[in-house]
């Protein structure tokens, strides 16, 4: 799949820039601090519907702006496909050839980047929260049941520590035992992660050896 051009409104530095994209190689030259970045990290941000160098995505904003608009051509297999990711205060919506997605998670896989910056260095350096986000990041472009997975951990670790907060207040043998199954619902995610994230790792250990 090859990104053939890119419409920024709002985003970041950017008022209003559109650029086209050879389908080979592609060098993006200029001064410091005049967007070349920017230009990569939205064509990412339209791959996974979020940046990679800021937490907060509303930063992506440009300043009193309200919103940011993206919009990518991609084509493949004699075919072509155009992306839009529209973001303001109250969330992100992507579309692709006019149709609307539910949930963005429905959408990741379709077009994936990979993004290697100074930044990465860091990340690897970093603690073992970093670099399982990182893995996480790239399972999730290609696997939607690892993003399912790892969903529903989230939700039920949130449920199971709104819980131990009731426990410690209350002594009560009903919550204990709906603390032994969201446990146990936690234990069934948590173990299909990490074997996702082990066969993930052995694969990228066989290839990078």
């Amino acid at each position: 799949m090859i990104i053939d051009e890119i419409l920024l409104k709002n985003y970041r530095c950017y008022q209003f820039g559109r650029f086209s994209f050879d389908s080979k190689l592609n060098v993006i030259v200029g001064s410091n601090a005049t967007g070349k970045t920017t230009i990569l990290e939205s064509i990412n941000c339209l791959s996974i519907t979020k940046s990679y160098r800021c937490i907060d995505q509303n930063e992506l904003i440009k300043e009193n702006e309200s919103y940011f608009y993206l919009e990518g051509t991609v084509s493949y297999a004699n075919k072509k496909e155009k992306i839009v990711l529209y973001r303001d205060k109250n969330g992100c919506q992507v579309k692709k050839n006019n149709y609307k997605y539910k949930k963005n998670s429905e959408y990741l896989g379709f077009f994936n980047t990979v993004v290697f910056s100074a930044t990465d260095f860091l990340t690897l350096k970093g603690g073992p929260k970093e670099k399982r986000n990182l893995i996480d990041l790239i399972i999730c472009q290609i696997s939607k049941d690892y993003i399912s997975v790892s969903n529903y951990y989230k939700k039920v670790l949130k449920e199971r520590n709104a819980l131990l907060k009731r426990l410690y207040f209350e002594n009560n043998s009903k919550l204990q035992v709906l603390l032994d199954v969201i446990s146990n619902r936690m234990m069934e995610y948590g173990v299909k992660i990490i074997e996702t994230r082990a066969k993930f790792i052995d694969k990228i250990s066989k290839l990078a050896s």
